[in-house]
This record gives C-alpha cells, structure tokens and sequence, in this order.
C-alpha cells in the first residue's frame, strides 16, 4: 500500500506532517496548562514574560493571541496531513485498480471458462469499493492512532517518568492480546470476503436465468440456496465483530490501570516529584484517554490489516 500511495517520499511526508500535527496539539494542552498556573504569578514562555492573569483583560488579550497562534497552526497541520494521507490512498487505488483490469482485460479465455463469474465480479466491486473507501479511512485512521498513541506514551513518561514502570507491562499485556486477536482477526475477514463470492454468484446467475428457473419450477430451490450462502456471509462477519469487542474489553481493563497508578503517584508523591498543577491535569486527561488510545490504535491495525485481504485478492 505504501509503495503504491507514493514510495519513501509519502512516508516521510505521513510522518513529518503527523509529528507536527501532533506536536502543535500537545503545545495547545501545554499553552492552556501554562495559562492556568500564571494566575497570581507572571510566567516565561517562548522567552516571552507573561504577566498573571490577576492584572486583568490586557493580560488575558497576550495569553488569547498566543492561544490563537496554536490554534490556526493546529488547523493547518491537521489538514496537510489529511490532504497528504487520503492523497496517498487515492493513488495506490487507482494504481491498482488500472493494473486488475489490465490483467482482466487481457487475460485469456481459459481464465474465464474456469474462473467463477462472482469470483470476478466481486473482485471489480466489493474489492474495489474496499481500495477506495474503506482501505483508505482504516489506513487513515491507523496513522492517526499511531500518532495518538505514540503521543500518549512520550507524553506520561515526560511529565511523571516513574510512569514508565507501570506502561511497560501494560504494553507488554497489550501487545501480547493484540498478537492473539490478529491470528482471527485477518481469517475471520478473509473468510467474510470468501463467502461474499458465492452471494453475488448466485444472484447474478437467478437474474440471467429467472425465466428458465420459472419454468422449471425451481423457485424455492434456488431461494433456499440464496438464504444459506447469505447466512454464512452474515455469519463470519458477527464473528469478526465479536472478536472486536472481545479485544476492546480487555484494553479498558488494563488501561485503567495507568489511570490508577497515575493518580496514585501525583497524590502520594507530588511533594517530591514537584509537578505543576497543569501538568497534573494533562497527566490525568491522557491517562484516563489511553485506554481510548489503546482501543483506537488496535481497532485501527486490525481493520487495516483486515482491508489488506482485498489487496491480496486485487
């Protein structure tokens, strides 16, 4: 996929652009935690003095513009970086896209003598429908969960490093569910994909030959064999989703523990570690978010990984 969306040049650009997105939206976390401690006391930041809030509007006007400043950037990073991403999925799809019907094209008669008619339509419809939609956003949606969770991460251990005893076995746990959930994950979609075949198979053939059906009285026969395929179609994909919760139950679990030992060391120990009110705050909104964070990013790798099948396929 990364070779076709652009090569090295996208992935640098994927990754430029998702450190500065990320990095302008820490800054605004960090700029409101800084806003809130210079209430009675004038802060330094960016080499600026800022007078305490307690001097009134025109104290509150410098604290507004820099917040602004953070904001527009934010803004404008967030979507080169969108632009750049859903740029990138565009063209490995049409890329693709030209190569199956290149070979389609010119392939030779045997190939659809002994190629099912629904094989072939599915791959021209619900395949591409995945390279162009649904392969994009999962792949989307991947980057942007590895920027979140690799954020969360830097972020807990710059602000309470003693974090770091507690995020590495919870890792360790979540990498380990993680690499028994995609043993199911990918076959569970790939068997979903696989029965999708014989649906439009069987459609496709009651449409071309109703009028002999009809005569033949095989009406109900036909309408049977439609219900059967249809339900292991549905069938594989409830499992699929079921494995999907099965994995997001767990990662709240264990990702409530970083909140716990969060809030454990700030009230315990903060008269030794001496941390700022603000980054208390920050601390304890991304520890209660990593669970999210957890979730996000293995819902992210698993449909990614799951909408690869279609490429296999194409």
């Amino acid at each position: 996929w990364f070779k076709y969306a652009g090569g090295a040049w996208f992935v640098t650009l994927a990754v430029v652009s998702l450190t500065i997105d990320r990095g302008l939206y820490v800054m605004n976390e960090w700029w409101l935690a800084s806003w809130a401690t210079a209430v009675s006391n004038s802060i330094n930041r960016f080499g600026v003095t800022f007078a305490p809030q307690e001097e009134g509007l025109s104290a509150q006007r410098d604290f507004v513009k820099v917040y602004g400043i953070i904001l527009v950037a934010s803004s404008i990073a967030t979507f080169a970086r969108s632009q750049i991403i859903i740029q990138g999925g565009a063209r490995c799809s049409e890329k693709m896209f030209y190569d199956m019907t290149t070979r389609v094209v010119r392939a030779p008669m045997s190939y659809f003598e002994t190629t099912p008619m629904g094989r072939i339509l599915n791959r021209l419809t619900y395949d591409v429908e995945i390279l162009d939609i649904t392969l994009s956003q999962s792949m989307t949606m991947l980057i942007i969960a590895t920027g979140w969770f690799v954020t969360g991460i830097v972020l807990q251990i710059t602000i309470l490093p003693w974090n770091v005893f507690v995020l590495v076995p919870i890792l360790a746990i979540y990498w380990l569910l993680l690499l028994f959930y995609r043993k199911s994950a990918t076959d569970l979609q790939r068997l979903d994909a696989v029965s999708r075949s014989p649906v439009q198979a069987i459609l496709s053939e009651g449409m071309d030959g109703s009028s002999t059906i009809k005569a033949f009285g095989r009406i109900k026969f036909f309408e049977d064999q439609f219900k059967n395929t249809l339900d292991g179609n549905t069938s594989a994909m409830m499992n699929f989703l079921a494995a999907q919760r099965w994995l997001g139950v767990r990662f709240q679990i264990i990702g409530s523990f970083v909140v716990l030992f969060a809030g454990i060391f700030v009230v315990a120990y903060n008269g030794v570690l001496m941390i700022d009110t603000g980054l208390i705050a920050m601390l304890i909104i991304w520890s209660a978010s990593f669970p999210l964070l957890l979730n996000f990013f293995s819902i992210g790798m698993a449909e990614t990984e799951a909408c690869m099948t279609s490429v296999e396929r194409v």
